[in-house]
């Protein structure tokens, strides 16, 4: 009897280890099998002490977990997705990322192309934060719930290669904003045309610290961009008076 109830304790206390150990956010190796801590997504970047203070979308492909609330965050991790094509939040919604450090292409659920993480930090001195990129090597766990209103429910464990073994690990809630919706956005060559011409004056791809895949990527868009005809204006081609209607016809 002793015998049994002292099996049955040591079996509750590994229990109990292990779970505390799980929720523990620490740097691992390979995270693809580990459950994600049912916390507030916190960690480490660069060697200082992190937690997600805000969890936002930019644009309709970057997620942006940051802490500080000034124009340039204090310390983030940014995933870049690279899959403009719904509304904001709607493409994330109910997705999967498992990333193994050994993967040359990461496993996505369902298969959407490789994304690309940030890490930015604040050095003393510095008024813009460093940046470093990450294309592989990175072992991530990324899962997106349902959106609900304005909120996009995540959960992540992302552990990065860098000398200083940054990672982040829990939940957040994203703040996709009230035009959030499943719909696809349809955009037309005026919408297009619009934001080349925005795009070139912005200056973006002039900086210095921009990473080199993202440089490309935008490169591509707007070459891309550039092929496309022009939109017509056909209120140009219809007559403006009769006599012109009667040498149209002539």
């Amino acid at each position: 009897m002793k015998t049994t109830t002292l099996a049955i304790w040591v079996s509750v206390l590994s229990t109990l280890a292990t779970a505390a150990e799980v929720q523990e956010p620490v740097w691992r190796e390979d995270v693809t099998n580990v459950p994600i801590p049912s916390i507030p997504a916190q960690g480490r970047v660069h060697g200082v002490e992190f937690r997600v203070e805000r969890a936002r979308l930019k644009g309709d492909m970057t997620l942006e977990l940051r802490q500080g609330k000034g124009f340039f965050a204090n310390h983030a991790f940014t995933i870049f997705f690279r899959v403009p094509s719904l509304k904001s939040g709607a493409f994330l919604e109910g997705k999967t990322y498992v990333v193994k450090r050994e993967d040359t292409l990461p496993m996505v659920t369902p298969n959407i192309s490789v994304p690309t993480v940030i890490m930015s930090y604040r050095v003393e001195g510095n008024r813009i934060p460093l940046s470093m990129s990450f294309r592989r090597e990175y072992t991530m766990k990324l899962q997106f719930g349902r959106l609900a209103g304005n909120k996009l429910p995540g959960r992540i464990y992302l552990c990065l290669p860098d000398a200083s073994k940054s990672f982040v690990a829990g939940t957040f809630d994203v703040d996709v904003g009230p035009n959030a919706s499943a719909t696809p956005l349809k955009l037309t060559k005026p919408s297009f045309e619009t934001f080349k011409e925005r795009f070139e004056r912005s200056g973006v791809l002039n900086k210095s610290n921009l990473p080199p895949e993202v440089r490309k990527q935008l490169t591509d868009a707007i070459k891309d961009l550039s092929n496309r005809p022009p939109t017509s204006n056909r209120r140009s081609h219809r007559p403006t008076s009769r006599s012109a209607t009667r040498q149209h016809r002539r």
